[in-house]
């Protein structure tokens, strides 16, 4: 097996299969607090539907209610398969606090063969 050359993803944005697939996404989601992160790491990481979840700290300014909001957010980067993406959707939805919650995936465009197996196998395997 060849490690050290990218395999190259199709663009999640250009091919409307990539959802119904196996192509690797990062999804992200920011949370009021460390607690819910990882209360909504576990659930997903526990269900297969992610291979690794990064929780980081960041500081979030956006417009809510017609104000400027200024506050610390916990940001989920969830590393799974496109095809996973409306059930982690479900789950995080169940579980956020937020009345609209942000959630996004970005497609993965390259990433080492090894890495890429061990994605799909810990995403796949009960």
């Amino acid at each position: 097996m060849n490690t050290s050359n990218p395999q190259t993803q199709p663009d999640v944005n250009r091919d409307e299969s990539v959802k119904n697939s196996g192509i690797l996404v990062l999804i992200q989601c920011p949370v009021p607090s460390e607690d819910e992160a990882d209360a909504i790491a576990d659930a997903l990481l526990s269900k297969h539907l992610a291979a690794s979840i990064h929780v980081r700290s960041v500081h979030s300014r956006y417009r809510w209610d017609g104000t400027v909001v200024s506050k610390i957010e916990y940001v989920l980067d969830i590393k799974t398969l496109g095809g996973l993406f409306e059930q982690v959707v479900e789950i995080v939805r169940r579980m956020h606090p937020y009345k609209v919650p942000g959630i996004w995936a970005l497609p993965v465009e390259s990433v080492t063969t090894d890495y890429c197996e061990w994605m799909h196998d810990a995403c796949t395997q009960p």
